[in-house]
């Protein structure tokens, strides 16, 4: 057996994005304004912290095994909290 991991077609992928999509745009209109511009808000910030995170080179680090916060923090120069 290969140790490459086999996709699914091409044709899933689009099928199951096309389904979420749909998704999306139920929960957009169905939900209360104040939810949605809350979870927008909410994306924008998880967005900026795996930009830091891959700037940082964090899973790179955490590529041997868990470290602590300090830990990584002293690899990176960043700051533990």
């Amino acid at each position: 057996m290969s140790d490459q991991q086999k996709l699914p077609p091409a044709w899933v992928v689009k099928a199951l994005e096309s389904f979420r999509e749909f998704l999306r745009r139920i929960i957009r209109h169905t939900m209360p304004g104040n939810v949605v511009v809350y979870e927008q808000f909410q994306q924008i910030w998880i967005i900026s912290a795996m930009h830091a995170a891959a700037d940082l080179d964090i899973a790179g680090l955490l590529k041997e095994g868990a470290m602590t916060s300090a830990a990584i923090a002293s690899y990176t120069g960043a700051h533990e909290e």
